[in-house]
Formats: C-alpha cells, sequence, structure tokens
C-alpha cells in the first residue's frame, strides 16, 4: 500500500471510529425531549455534553488563561468536534476561531449548533485533516489542541503544520495524554476502539517533535491528577444519565461511552497514560 493510500485510510478509520449520519438531528432530539427551545437555545443548555473532554468546561477555561489568549486573538481550534471549545472561547475570552476536524459529522453538529446559539459569526468549522491544513500560513495568533493529538499518527508533519499556520511570536497551546510508564492503556476509550487508532506518544517524543517543528517551549506541565478529579466527576454525572433525552457525552459517542470513560481514568490512575499541558511558541 502505498504512503498516500495508507494516509487516506487513517483518515476513513478516525471518520468511521467517531462519524454519526445521525449526530445532529439526535442531539436536537435529545435537546427538544429534555424541554430545550431549540429556537431560543443557550450555552448552558448544551453544558453535559459540549466539551468533549476529560476536563469539561472549567479544563477550557483553565487552558485559555494558561495561553493567555486575548479578544483580537484569531484561535485555530484542532479536533474541534462539536464546537463546544470554540464556542466557550469565542463566547468568555471574545476571540474569532476557526475550528478544524476529519469527521464531517462532528462539523455539521458544531455548524448547526453555533448557528442556533447564534454564534456563526464568531466561529467558524472546516473539515480536513489537520496534518494537511487548507489554511493560509502565518494567519492565526494561537494553535489550540484539546486532546486531538492521540488520533494523529504523524505528529511531526502535524507540528509542522502548525508552525507554518502560527503568525511569528504566536501560540501553540495544548491539552493531551501521553503513554505512561506501566505499559499499555486497556481500551476502548475515546480516542481509539482498537490500536491502530491509538497513536499516543511519551512525553520525550512529544517535545522532541515539537522542537523539531521549530516551535519554542514555554511550559510544559504534568496535570493528570487535576484531570482526573474532574473525569470521576463526569462519570458520576454519566452513571446517571438515561434514556434519548439524557444530555451527557453518550449523545456524542453513543458506544460504549460509560466503559470509555471508565477506561480512560483507570488508564491514569494506573499511570499507563500521563496528561500534559503546553505552552510552546513560533519564534518572532
Amino acid at each position: 500500500m502505498s504512503k498516500a493510500a495508507a494516509e487516506s485510510d487513517l483518515g476513513v478509520a478516525i471518520d468511521r471510529h467517531y462519524g454519526s449520519l445521525d449526530l445532529t438531528e439526535r442531539i436536537l432530539d435529545a435537546l427538544r425531549g429534555a424541554g430545550k427551545d431549540l429556537e431560543n437555545l443557550h450555552r448552558e443548555d448544551l453544558s453535559g455534553f459540549d466539551e468533549f473532554h476529560a476536563g469539561g468546561l472549567g479544563a477550557t477555561r483553565e487552558m485559555a488563561l494558561f495561553a493567555e489568549v486575548l479578544p483580537e486573538d484569531k484561535v485555530l481550534d484542532l479536533g474541534s468536534g462539536i464546537g463546544g471549545p470554540a464556542r466557550t472561547l469565542a463566547s468568555e475570552f471574545g476571540c474569532t476561531v476557526t475550528g478544524l476536524d476529519i469527521t464531517q459529522s462532528f462539523c455539521d453538529a458544531a455548524r448547526e449548533l453555533s448557528h442556533r446559539l447564534k454564534m456563526s459569526d464568531k466561529v467558524e468549522f472546516v473539515c480536513a485533516d489537520a496534518v494537511e491544513m487548507p489554511l493560509p500560513s502565518g494567519h492565526y495568533d494561537v494553535v489550540w489542541a484539546q486532546y486531538s493529538l492521540p488520533n494523529i499518527k504523524r505528529q511531526k508533519t502535524l507540528f509542522e503544520q502548525v508552525y507554518r499556520v502560527l503568525k511569528p511570536g504566536g501560540s501553540f497551546v495544548f491539552e493531551t495524554l501521553c503513554q505512561g510508564p506501566t505499559g499499555e492503556i486497556h481500551l476502548p476509550v475515546f480516542w481509539a476502539a482498537d490500536p491502530k487508532n491509538n497513536h499516543i506518544q511519551t512525553p520525550d517524543d512529544t517535545r522532541r517533535n515539537l522542537a523539531a517543528a521549530g516551535l519554542t517551549e514555554i511550559t510544559i506541565e504534568d496535570v493528570t491528577e487535576h484531570v482526573l478529579i474532574a473525569a470521576r466527576r463526569r462519570l458520576a454525572v454519566a452513571q446517571t444519565q438515561t434514556g434519548a433525552a439524557a444530555l451527557w457525552l453518550g449523545l456524542i459517542v453513543p458506544q460504549d461511552a460509560r466503559e470509555k470513560m471508565q477506561n480512560s481514568i483507570r488508564n491514569s490512575e494506573e499511570h499507563r497514560t500521563i496528561l500534559i499541558r503546553g505552552h510552546y511558541r513560533k519564534p518572532k
């Protein structure tokens, strides 16, 4: 198999893992069933599922402060999902955000929800592969990656793309899972149901690839224990959710969502995974 074909197959596998043709309608039906007014939606109505990552809304706010995001910033959100973090950045920090995701159903849902929240002027969504971004060079003040790196096999190439699209002096901020010291991870998890979709790197490999791309380290920290607190809280809420109108992460990932949450927590508790937060900069 050629390299191009292999990379195409990888993109198809990721889209198949996350994709769901009825995602937008499933979300709207659940909101309607929960008594939400679809013509007068508020961000709070989506709070149970909008932030599709372990730390939830609090982690997005912390990461924005960590990155020192400013109202005038143009932000690129890699692996933007259904748009929750992008809408948080736009609503609470005032910046304009482009979300990029390889999964078409995520992008469709992100656009529909943003439209209903009257936020289409502040956020936009592009369906594309992050290692082949169809985006202009030197355009973004901040590139943001919140738990999207484990799905990307060619991380060195990704970081080269991040370098390309950043303005000189721009920031790359990320929170991600890395391979821990105690062995292979328990599957399934949200980013992979089987080993071929699991592309977590060691912290050292991540740092080497970032440096090789020309990005300068500002700060990097282990946030495993901090994120575990939020993840356990989200799991406790998930255990109480039943029915088609339940507004939780199972709306976005209807297959084995609770098992994936449990495995993600177990992996971190057993040091099979490490969660790190990093801030890098493109030199001026």
